[in-house]
């Protein structure tokens, strides 16, 4: 009941959409395959006439509208998104800029405004696949095309699509939870504990009202109770892009949006988001340790003020400045500078990232100016967490004092028992 609480409902709508896709016309096609043609035929013979009309519309409708959908999709490319590339960090980092899955780009390229057509269903199935097939050789530029592991991650998309629907959101979370469980299974326990304890029209009202909120993070399960009860919800710290910028979702309706099943996200692109998304590059969240020692954790440190050292140290990545310029700014210059833009071009005239020997250049670049910020705002951050430091100061002498014994105990002639 946990994982599908309601059967015939969703099982009734993705029928309707399926059959309306190029996968319809290929289940009549199958029997005719494998040598049941005869017997297909027998039972298109015992339709009534009104059943026999239907099935005669829904196959004209999945062959000729499947592939004109298909191909209407394949020609805007930039106005229709699908599920976007497998890789989690790779879909954080092009959320980063604004883009959104399974959506309508009804703005620009520059100032695109994403509408949702996820919920829309059993035409959200159907505008899905098409858009996932469309879109897929520039979700996942790595893969050479027609290769049986392009080929294998189509389906694969095509299905985590099918599942990601909200009345199948149980079934999706198990499934991921199975196939990468140091990614979701925490979130799916998490996920299924909130929904528990938190009735969602409580959820649905935290918000109320307001045009734009912060989303939350949701670390372990008392986090993603809170961040789902009103005023309480403050004390989670936001959730942030591998920029430090943190992340908002828009609701355009205001006091009526807690009955709106569609989701609108507008965000004016600029040069470092367009060449984020041509990367189609994870790059990924910075390490949660200030060191590489489980104790200096930031996540478990706050100030006086209750903010979180990760969340701040994220915040001041995003705003600190080097030579005038925030990280934002900085890569704007690299990605407009005369070097990126030799790069691009000659990565789009060896045939695209996938015909690379190594990794593409230009990432290197752009991961050389995050850390440099990043580490700018890790010799910021201390001064804001005296608790923080201190245990640096403790994890630094223990170090120190180990490095120290071991140099002794290599370096004596006689080796103590």
């Amino acid at each position: 009941m946990l994982l599908l609480p309601f059967v015939n409902t969703p099982t009734n709508i993705l029928k309707f959409g399926l059959q309306r896709t190029p996968f319809g016309a290929l289940s009549e096609l199958a029997p005719r395959l494998t040598g049941r043609a005869a017997e297909r035929r027998a039972a298109i013979a015992q339709m009534s006439p009104i059943q026999r009309a239907e099935f005669t519309g829904r196959m004209a409708t999945s062959a000729a509208g499947g592939t004109a959908l298909l191909y209407f999709a394949y020609l805007n490319r930039d106005k229709i998104t699908g599920s976007g590339p497998r890789q989690p960090d790779e879909l954080k980092a092009l959320e980063a800029t604004g883009w959104k899955p399974n959506s309508f780009n009804l703005g620009t390229l520059d100032e695109p405004v994403y509408v949702s057509y996820q919920r829309l269903d059993p035409w959200a199935t159907m505008i899905g696949i098409a858009a996932d097939i469309a879109s897929f050789g520039a979700m996942n530029p790595d893969l050479e095309e027609g290769s049986m592991e392009a080929v294998g991650s189509l389906l694969f998309a095509i299905a985590e699509g099918i599942t990601d629907k909200s009345f199948l959101r149980g079934l999706n979370n198990v499934i991921n939870m199975v196939q990468q469980p140091d990614v979701y299974f925490g979130k799916g326990v998490r996920d299924v504990v909130s929904g528990l304890t938190v009735p969602q029209s409580l959820a649905q009202f935290k918000d109320f009202g307001e045009t734009e909120s912060l989303i939350r993070e949701s670390r372990t399960v008392v986090d993603a109770i809170l961040r789902k009860v009103p005023i309480a919800q403050e004390k989670i710290p936001p959730k942030r892009t591998f920029l430090g910028e943190a992340i908002y979702k828009q609701n355009p309706l205001g006091v009526l949006g807690v009955f709106n099943p569609v989701y609108v996200s507008s965000k004016k692109n600029d040069s470092v988001d367009k060449a984020i998304l041509d990367l189609v590059h994870g790059f990924g969240m910075p390490s949660t340790n200030y060191l590489n020692h489980k104790d200096t954790d930031m996540r478990n440190f706050y100030n006086e003020e209750g903010r979180q050292a990760y969340d701040r140290f994220l915040e001041l990545s995003s705003e600190t400045t080097i030579g005038g310029k925030t990280l934002r700014e900085a890569l704007k210059g690299l990605v407009n500078s005369r070097q990126f833009k030799a790069l691009t071009k000659s990565v789009n005239e060896a045939g695209g990232e996938s015909s690379l020997l190594s990794k593409d250049p230009r990432i290197s670049l752009i991961n050389r100016v995050l850390n440099q910020y990043r580490i700018q705002a890790k010799n910021l951050v201390i001064g804001e967490f005296p608790e923080l430091l201190e245990t640096l100061n403790r994890v630094t002498e223990q170090q120190n004092e180990l490095n120290r014994r071991t140099f002794e105990e290599l370096n004596n002639p006689i080796p103590t028992l």
